[in-house]
């Protein structure tokens, strides 16, 4: 994968973190192991490595989160619905 691509998904894996803090409420520091290293897609000097390891990182609070799995996380949906589908 090529540094810009690598840039492209920590930037989308970014834009669904905030979405999904929209719709759910989620524990203080859910985020920390992401936050800790101090990255954002925003910083194109860093090297694609860094972001590499920022994208993973991002990932599996996300990943943790959506499965609902890990006591790190507290997941309650705001979208009004009653979970099922139509």
């Amino acid at each position: 994968m090529r540094k810009r691509d690598c840039l492209y998904l920590h930037a989308l894996c970014a834009l669904l973190r905030l979405e999904l803090e929209e719709r759910r409420e989620f524990a203080d520091d859910a985020f920390e192991s992401y936050e800790r290293l101090d990255i954002s897609p925003t910083e194109i000097h860093r090297s694609k490595s860094d972001h590499r390891e920022a994208t993973r990182a991002l990932l599996a609070v996300l990943d943790s989160a959506l499965d609902g799995r890990g006591g790190q996380t507290r997941i309650e949906a705001n979208d009004g619905s009653d979970g099922e589908r139509p």
